[in-house]
């Protein structure tokens, strides 16, 4: 596995706090997901100005994870994560998480932080969203792992599954790790970025 992936809220210096978070290689072109951080920094594709829109395709969902183990899961036991090192069974708690109803955006882009020239996916909530993912993440943070992990699910696919050690407050996150350009932008689109 490389590097840790996080998930963490925008701070006004964009410094990242430092979150657990996967993200998924082998559909659509996401990356690989445990190994790369998401973190709250920077915006995600605007300014505070910017139109939230509906989601279109199947819905986006930040799910608590029960359990985690090696190897797909069988039919309807959770959530089958492949990434380009192993194939993970998420099982999830759905009553628990919740659907992301307006996305004001998902994009990709360099990662300045990164000295070797990675990539990053930056993704910014609606206000109604990002106050139910900031108790959620709030809550994920008080729990041992992997209990503290959050599986990101598009439809019927795991996209990524990053561990959650703090809250995450004002909607807005980015994923950084060792994402080369491909795997961002197709994790970007997973998440319903254009």
């Amino acid at each position: 596995m490389g590097d840790p992936v996080r998930i963490t809220g925008l701070r006004a210096t964009a410094l990242a706090l430092s979150l657990g978070l996967p993200a998924l290689a082998g559909c659509g072109g996401g990356g690989e997901a445990f190994d790369r951080p998401i973190e709250a920094g920077s915006p995600a594709g605007g300014s505070a100005g910017d139109p939230a829109r509906p989601m279109t395709g199947p819905p986006l969902r930040f799910l608590p994870v029960t359990a985690v183990a090696p190897g797909a899961c069988a039919d309807g036991a959770g959530y089958t994560l492949r990434t380009s090192s192993d194939t993970t069974c998420l099982t999830t708690t759905e009553e628990d998480g919740m659907r992301v109803t307006r996305l004001v955006t998902a994009k990709s882009g360099l990662d300045p932080v990164n000295t070797q020239g990675g990539w990053k996916v930056e993704i910014e909530l609606a206000d109604r969203d990002a106050t139910a993912f900031a108790e959620l993440t709030r809550e994920l943070a008080t729990r041992t792992p992997p209990t503290n992990q959050l599986a990101i699910v598009r439809g019927d696919r795991a996209l990524s599954a990053p561990a959650v050690p703090s809250a995450i407050t004002g909607g807005k996150l980015e994923i950084t790790g060792s994402f080369d350009r491909s795997e961002a932008e197709g994790l970007a689109r997973d998440l319903g970025g254009a």
